[in-house]
């Protein structure tokens, strides 16, 4: 996994704040990647244990287009037993290809 791919908590969350600051507070997507953010806040700590929550932290980072760190989580779920990350990391290295 590259750098990137193994962000401290601090500066992912720092970066998620920066995504937020690039779409207009009116617009629809600005509540679903501010909802996004925070429950990612509330997942990440329990990532690196919890199959679960390692897959929704991908689906999240997917919502916030961190489409490397989403695959970092992805493939972090897969390896803690969650079958429908081990399904996804196949299709997106399909994709990839």
């Amino acid at each position: 996994m590259s750098d990137e791919q193994n962000l401290p908590l601090a500066i992912l969350l720092y970066l998620l704040e920066r995504a937020e600051q690039d779409v207009e507070p009116s617009s629809p997507s600005y509540e679903r990647l501010k909802r996004a953010s925070i429950e990612l806040e509330d997942v990440l700590p329990f990532a690196d244990s919890e199959p679960e929550k390692a897959h929704r932290a991908a689906e999240l980072l997917e919502i916030l287009d961190r489409p490397d760190e989403a695959l970092a989580y992805w493939h972090r779920a897969a390896a803690l037993g969650n079958q429908d990350a081990v399904d996804m990391v196949e299709i997106l290295h399909i994709d990839i290809q």
